[in-house]
């Protein structure tokens, strides 16, 4: 009966990630296969994906400018300037719905069928150009979780910091990372790449964008982390 009634949220309220959890975990909890659970999210990614097809072609074309060819370029600038607001916030709320979901399908598959097969997820996500740094890091941690390899854990954050290079809670997360490794010669290096990709950063924008990308304290924090690990 739960099932049901989640289901028919499901149809009801489009692209809940929270209502999509709860169903993946009532499912999990009765013994479901992993087989009839990823069918459920994979059908959920795969809406999701073709809804933010839609809108960034949309974005691409209502900012489009003379002479404006590129539209990686055109669709990237919107989306750090956010606008237009409208449908660049639901293109945002649509790509967090999305790789929650693909998260959750990365630790479904390792819980169910094996490491094997939580690297064939995150083969998978990082091939779309909507994935974010969130699955890659948590592809990294569970490598790390699993494999207690640190390396591997390394060069998958690598992987994300050269796909996202102003991703700055990324990078914090990154250098937290290598400060419980005591990886000192890899903890100044990647300092020094965060502060040259902060002003490369600054530079080359205004200052309300900058406002818009460098919100909250993440940028003291990776400072505050640094200074801390200098003074030890």
């Amino acid at each position: 009966d739960a099932e049901v009634v989640l289901k028919q949220a499901c149809r009801s309220c489009e692209h809940s990630l929270p209502l999509l959890l709860a169903l993946t975990d009532l499912r999990e909890s009765r013994g479901v296969d992993l087989e009839a659970i990823s069918g459920v999210l994979n059908e959920y990614i795969g809406s999701t994906e073709s809804s933010m097809n839609s809108l960034k072609v949309a974005i691409i074309e209502e900012c489009r400018g003379p002479g404006d060819d590129e539209e990686e370029a055109i669709f990237d600038r919107a989306l750090v300037e956010r606008t237009p607001e409208g449908p660049v916030q639901k293109y945002l709320k649509l790509q967090g719905a999305f790789n929650g979901a693909q998260v959750r399908l990365l630790e479904l598959s390792r819980r169910l069928s094996g490491l094997g097969a939580a690297r064939s997820v995150f083969a998978t996500a990082r091939k779309s150009v909507h994935v974010s740094s969130k699955v890659f890091s948590a592809a990294a941690m569970l490598e790390f979780r699993i494999r207690k390899d640190p390396s591997i854990c390394a060069k998958i954050y690598e992987l994300a910091l050269n796909r996202f290079p102003t991703d700055w809670p990324l990078a914090l997360e990154y250098l937290k990372f290598l400060l419980s490794q005591n990886d000192d010669g890899n903890i100044r290096s990647l300092f020094e790449r965060i502060v040259a990709s902060v002003e490369g950063f600054r530079s080359t924008h205004s200052r309300e964008t900058i406002e818009l990308n460098e919100s909250g304290s993440i940028l003291k924090d990776i400072w505050l982390a640094f200074l801390e690990f200098e003074g030890q």
